[in-house]
């Protein structure tokens, strides 16, 4: 089956807002953290500590990104259910640090 035969638009915007409301998540926490304050998730606050959280963030959208992709070609009603959660944690996640 040819890739480009798939139809995933529907897929493909919400995988393209995920990866921006991640980079904004990731500028948002490097502010965040430039101005004095911590992480308080204890698996991002170890990449902090070791100076490489845009590995852990861009590398797991990276990996997410690939097996979802991949899950949407067997089941797509769940990546789609699983791409609007996602999305609708980020937005809640960046609008709480955005208005603190």
């Amino acid at each position: 089956m040819d890739w480009r035969a798939t139809p995933l638009k529907k897929e493909y915007k919400l995988l393209l807002l995920f990866c921006i409301l991640n980079a904004l998540d990731y500028l948002t926490t490097t502010f965040a953290i430039s101005q004095g304050a911590g992480e308080g998730n204890l698996i991002p606050s170890y990449f902090v500590s070791h100076n490489a959280l845009h590995y852990y963030k861009f590398g797991g959208v990276a990996f997410l990104s690939m097996l979802l992709i991949y899950l949407a070609r067997k089941n797509m009603p769940i990546v789609i259910k699983v791409f609007l959660a996602t999305n609708f944690f980020r937005i809640r996640v960046l609008s709480k640090s955005l208005c603190i």
